[in-house]
């Protein structure tokens, strides 16, 4: 998106998507102690990265920030759900949650997140501007 830090935050959820993809295809059982450190770090780093993002959103005065903060907060809600149900040892919800998360990043990302980038990018612009 052209913008470092966010493009890094995406490219860590990505990574963390993939290890959940990867234990999906291993036995639920033997798996499962990774399976919850992944969804875990998921979402701690989920809520590291929203924090982030729309923080950045308010300072560029993003005009759709409400919109994109109910997003945030619904695919925090889905993930607990989720994460509640997996805990009651259903991991069959595994490959729905793995599903799950790369069709929500993937739109997210390249979908609503493209909404906010100009202005961001133009926010970034002058606060370089300004530095100099």
């Amino acid at each position: 998106m052209g913008i470092p830090i966010l493009d890094e935050q995406h490219k860590m959820l990505f990574a963390i998507y993939l290890e959940l993809d990867k234990l999906q295809k291993e036995d639920p059982i033997t798996a499962k102690e990774k399976i919850w450190d992944v969804i875990q770090r998921l979402q701690a780093y989920i809520r590291y990265h929203f924090i982030t993002e729309e923080n950045l959103l308010q300072k560029a005065s993003f005009q759709e920030l409400k919109k994109h903060v109910q997003s945030h907060e619904l695919f925090t809600r889905l993930i607990k759900q989720f994460t509640i149900e997996l805990s009651y040892n259903n991991l069959l919800l595994l490959d729905n949650l793995v599903i799950f998360i790369k069709k929500w990043l993937l739109s997210h990302i390249l979908k609503e997140d493209r909404n906010y980038m100009e202005c961001v990018i133009q926010y970034l612009q002058a606060i370089k501007n300004q530095q100099k």
